[in-house]
């Protein structure tokens, strides 16, 4: 590879040395859009669905020349007032609450919450032998990048209902662990 050329093939195994971010031995990853090798993610938006159409179309033939196709059974034409699910967001236009203008909006999709709320009933299902610090270590470490990476859409009615459960998932490993002892186990251990 040469020096300054920004190909994205320099992240994919070789190794570039010129301008590396991290210093000696390490990978820099090439300026501009980064990519997935093999799994290309695209959203079109167009004016009408014929126009739409024949984007995905053209689409079609230019990924077909680098040797990809698309994915008929992941790939739709809809109307934005429908919505759509992408890289776990949900996109929909809605009208704004009290007024008539219609916004697009972006929320985290029901299967990544219940993605969450899966990792959460796992964690929470583990044993009580151990403390409840180490509990909520590993709870905050799933929930902090989780929201890190929803932080951006108007998640907060999510992001309520995520702790709520959470709570209720932790006072239920409390009650677990104190059970033959303690009739209040949230007032002893979390005042």
């Amino acid at each position: 590879m040469t020096k300054g050329t920004n190909s994205w093939r320099a992240g994919c195994g070789e190794s570039r040395t010129s301008g590396s971010v991290g210093g000696p031995g390490r990978r820099a990853w090439p300026k501009g859009p980064h990519r997935a090798p093999g799994r290309p993610n695209v959203v079109m938006v167009s004016g009408t669905k014929a126009q739409a159409e024949g984007l995905k179309e053209d689409l079609a033939a230019v990924l077909s020349t680098v040797g990809l196709r698309l994915a008929e059974e992941k790939t739709r034409v809809c109307h934005i007032d429908e919505g759509l699910d992408f890289l776990g967001f949900r996109i929909q236009r809605k009208a704004k609450r009290g007024s008539n203008k219609m916004f697009v909006y972006s929320w985290p999709s029901k299967k990544a919450l219940a993605s969450i709320m899966a990792k959460v009933k796992a964690i929470t299902r583990q044993g009580t032998n151990n403390p409840l610090s180490d509990l909520l270590r590993q709870l905050n470490a799933a929930l902090r990048g989780w929201a890190m990476y929803f932080r951006h859409g108007v998640s907060k009615q999510t992001f309520n209902y995520l702790n709520h459960y959470t709570w209720h998932r932790v006072v239920g490993w409390l009650r677990r662990k104190h059970r033959p002892r303690c009739t209040h186990p949230v007032r002893r251990c979390c005042p």
